[in-house]
């Protein structure tokens, strides 16, 4: 329960360690991405016929496309409602609700904002996380 709210239903994950998010994925028969899955996923194009803004088998170097505007955004630069009370955070006014913002490569949601991700990658005794948090 961020900020003492419980969660609604469009609204990502969040406070979970790598663990509890790995238990989660399992009980839906899924798992969490290595890192390299999460990357290639996150700026490598990879659909048959991408919409326009997309080119099938082009790397861009950020996870909205081009410009890092898509993901790492809040109210400056969008119509995104933040869910965190005012004046919680330091930067923005906290995450969205998923499909909120625009997609980006693979038509994905927020892999460059929005929340940190995990991932299934161990390194230097700890889990990689990927994606971003305002």
């Amino acid at each position: 329960m961020p900020y003492g709210v419980p969660a609604g239903d469009l609204e990502p994950a969040v406070h979970l360690n790598q663990k509890e998010a790995e238990s989660i994925c399992r009980y839906y028969g899924k798992r969490l991405p290595t890192d390299a899955k999460w990357a290639s996923t996150a700026f490598l194009e990879q659909r048959s016929n991408p919409p326009t803004g997309f080119i099938k088998g082009q790397r861009y170097p950020f996870p909205g496309g081009s410009t890092s505007s898509v993901s790492h955004c809040l109210s400056g630069c969008g119509n995104y409602k933040g869910l965190a009370p005012a004046g919680a955070l330091n930067r923005g006014t906290g995450h969205v609700t998923t499909k909120t913002t625009k997609p980006g490569v693979n038509g994905m949601y927020h892999m460059g904002g929005n929340v940190w991700e995990w991932t299934s990658t161990e390194r230097n005794g700890g889990y990689i996380t990927r994606g971003d948090s305002w």
